[in-house]
């Protein structure tokens, strides 16, 4: 028998998004997962409060990452907006926010998930329509292992497309 975690044993995983691009996307993934679990395990009923700050904290997470794009107004994210864009950043972020769409009840600018998207494609290999990772990458533990390597970040971005379709 798996035994549940209640929402009481997760509140220190809703936490504020803070910090550079890689640092903001660490704390709200961990934010997302944790609020895609509590949703399907259907304890926001019981855990209201937590659903709420959960909630308000994922759209801060947004907002923040608007500011981590390469330029003001340009479409793709990076560790620092003097960065050039991270194909893996930008998968990972987009992912996330088309999950933290899906829990209901979060404020998501559609739009901004479009733009990276636009980005993503954009950083499609033409010749054989793989992906590779030509920025830097500080928190590679974040990566799974994915790395640098062309089949590893391609099937990183794939699942990434997937989970906005």
């Amino acid at each position: 028998t798996v035994e549940l975690m209640e929402g009481d044993r997760l509140k220190h995983l809703v936490r504020l998004p803070i910090g550079n691009g890689e640092t903001t996307m660490i704390i709200m993934g961990t934010l997302v997962y944790a609020m895609t679990y509590i949703r399907h395990e259907d304890n926001f009923a019981r855990n209201e409060s937590l659903r709420q700050g959960g909630i308000q904290y994922i759209e801060e997470g947004l907002r923040r990452m608007k500011s981590h794009r390469t330029l003001p107004g340009a479409k793709c994210f990076a560790i620092y907006n003097f960065y050039p864009p991270s194909t893996w950043l930008g998968a990972y972020a987009t992912r996330t926010f088309c999950m933290a769409e899906k829990l209901g009840g979060v404020d998501v600018d559609r739009q901004a998930i479009d733009d990276a998207l636009e980005c993503i494609n954009g950083m499609q290999d033409q010749t054989d329509g793989g992906f590779v990772e030509e920025s830097r990458v500080l928190h590679t533990d974040m990566t799974g292992g994915v790395g640098a390597e062309k089949a590893p970040m391609t099937a990183f971005v794939l699942m990434s497309l997937i989970e906005c379709a």
